[in-house]
């Protein structure tokens, strides 16, 4: 029979071109296959893997690989001995204790009580900022400030020191006339 192809759930018969194409592509996958199938059987290649398989071996039996499967052993005979022994075990039993009681306390009515009056506190001091009267204490506040960091104020201060350091010279002046009669 002649080869057939399903394009667009048609089935058709190829035309010459793609024949050739198909064919040209099995023969260079053919060529492909018996190339690699040379190379495997190929006597260096058969060579490459003993060696590798050699090489394997001697790490395999090297006195370095050897200590190093044995400290790993010891390390997995220690960490199963930890895991295994009492203290561990009531560690993890304190743990898990410890897990319950928190969650029983967050869980209380207790607590739940304080995190509602927290939330009541932290609205009522909400309300509180937010009210027209807090607003109105700190804008008048705001304007107290800007007058005593005012010009007229800070002249006024300004004065008041003079007058009190004349005062004090002239006290101090009338005391050294006292002390000289």
């Amino acid at each position: 029979g002649k080869p057939m192809i399903w394009v667009d759930g048609e089935k058709r018969e190829l035309t010459p071109e793609e024949r050739a194409r198909l064919e040209a592509r099995l023969q260079e996958a053919q060529k492909r296959i018996a190339a690699e199938t040379a190379r495997i059987n190929s006597p260096e290649f058969r060579k490459q893997i003993a060696d590798a398989q050699q090489k394997a071996q001697e790490e395999l039996n090297s006195p370095e690989f050897k200590q190093r499967m044995a400290e790993a052993q010891k390390r997995i005979a220690e960490a199963q001995a930890k895991l295994n022994s009492p203290e561990f075990r009531k560690q993890i039993e304190d743990a898990q204790k410890q897990a319950c009681e928190a969650a029983r306390k967050i869980n209380s009515a207790e607590m739940q009580k304080q995190i509602e009056e927290a939330q009541k506190q932290v609205e009522a001091a909400t309300a509180r900022v937010n009210s027209p009267e807090f607003q109105k204490q700190i804008e008048e506040a705001a304007q107290a400030s800007a007058k005593v960091n005012s010009a007229e104020i800070q002249k006024q201060m300004a004065e008041a020191q003079k007058q009190i350091a004349d005062a004090l010279a002239k006290m101090k002046a009338e005391d050294e006339t006292m002390q000289k009669k």
